[in-house]
C-alpha cells in the first residue's frame, strides 16, 4: 500500500552505531482506509528505497510517501524517488550535485562543447 506520511518530532536515541548517535523519528501515516497512525524509526532502520551512497531522511514537517504492509502499517519503507514534496527537494539536490560536477570540468576545459550543453539543459531542469 502507498499513502502520505508526515514526520512529526525526532526525538533522540540513547543508542549508538558506528560511533555515531541514533536519531529516532515519530511520524503519522494516513492509511487508505483514511486511518491515522502514529510509528516510529531510527536512523539505523535504513527504510528508505532506492538508497544511494548515504541515506538522507525526512525532517519534521516533511510529507513523504510510504509502502506498507495493509495489516501492519507499522512496517513501511520510505519512498525516495517518486512525487512527493521531500523526494523532490532529494532529486533536485542529485541535480544540482551533476550540475556542479559539471560545471567544474567545464571550467577545466571551456572548449567542450558537450559540457556546455550539458550545463545548459541541468541548468533547465533544475
Amino acid at each position: 500500500m502507498r499513502q502520505w506520511m508526515q514526520s512529526v518530532r525526532k526525538p533522540r536515541s540513547k543508542k549508538s552505531n558506528n560511533n555515531q548517535n541514533v536519531v529516532g523519528y515519530k511520524v503519522l501515516i494516513r492509511t487508505q482506509e483514511g486511518k491515522i497512525i502514529q510509528t516510529s524509526f531510527e536512523d539505523d532502520d535504513f527504510n528508505v528505497y532506492p538508497s544511494h551512497n548515504g541515506v538522507s531522511y525526512p525532517q519534521q514537517g516533511d510529507h513523504f510517501n510510504v509502502r506498507y504492509l495493509r495489516h501492519f502499517p507499522g512496517s513501511f519503507i520510505i519512498i525516495a524517488n517518486d512525487d512527493s514534496p521531500w523526494a523532490s527537494g532529494l532529486q533536485c539536490g542529485d541535480w544540482k550535485e551533476k550540475l556542479d560536477e559539471t560545471r567544474g570540468k567545464f571550467e577545466f576545459d571551456k572548449s567542450d562543447q558537450h559540457l556546455r550543453r550539458h550545463i545548459s539543459a541541468l541548468s533547465k531542469i533544475i
